[in-house]
């Protein structure tokens, strides 16, 4: 049996005690039934939690408790109904919670948050975590215990069934574009995107420009903004 671990830190994870807490990638899940129910019931509460006890860990030099702010931040994405601009310092795992946020999506999947276009500076970066997206879930024996089938893996698009805690399947769909895209038209089965997660949409180069400032704005205001009167971005 691994040694308990203590102190995981942030809202909901102090003090709990849970054998086993991160399963290495090609390893049986072997974690006793109350743990699993209070495993998942802390990862449902927040993109970290999330990340912490059922996402494969590939170094464990890299297991460090989260900041407070990225509660703050997770409970905002998943449950806010308000879109959201973060402006955050270099390396504090901005982007960390975008693609767990992909992750989120699939291991708790609701209607309302499952169509979600994933911008990028350039298209192939989108594509690029969306390809990790799909890597973590299949990883984890313990994310992938809801799926029904993979859709769709492409250069464009990533599509999932999964089903929810009641056994509905729900079809997951995400979109990977790049800054400047012609994206105002996205449609899927009748619907406009739930949420859309930009990320790094500029580099620093770009953001001395005014020019480009200018460009990106009438963009953002023309095809992003306009994407539906219910899409949060």
């Amino acid at each position: 049996m691994a040694k308990k671990q203590e102190g995981w830190g942030g809202t909901g994870a102090q003090g709990v005690q849970i054998d086993k807490a991160r399963i290495p990638e090609n390893e049986n899940v072997d974690v006793g039934h109350d743990d699993l129910v209070r495993m998942f019931a802390l990862a449902r509460q927040s993109l970290p939690n999330l990340r912490r006890f059922l996402v494969p860990i590939y170094d464990k030099r890299n297991l460090l408790p989260s900041p407070g702010f990225h509660y703050t931040l997770s409970n905002e994405i998943l449950f806010g109904k308000n879109s959201l601009c973060i402006e955050g310092f270099r390396q504090c795992a901005k982007s960390e919670l975008i693609s767990t946020a992909c992750l989120y999506a699939l291991r708790f999947p609701r209607v309302e948050f499952s169509y979600i276009p994933v911008i990028k500076f350039q298209s192939g970066a989108a594509t690029k975590m969306l390809r990790q997206v799909k890597q973590d879930y299949c990883d984890s024996p313990l994310l992938n215990t809801n799926i029904e089938g993979i859709d769709e893996a492409s250069e464009s698009a990533l599509q999932i069934r999964v089903r929810d805690d009641e056994g509905k399947v729900i079809t997951v769909r995400f979109e990977a574009y790049g800054k400047g895209s012609s994206i105002r038209g996205a449609n899927w089965m009748h619907r406009r995107p739930d949420v859309v997660l930009m990320d790094d949409v500029q580099d620093k180069q770009e953001m001395r420009s005014e020019t480009i400032h200018e460009d990106d704005w009438s963009w953002f205001l023309s095809d992003i903004k306009m994407l539906g009167v219910a899409s949060r971005i």
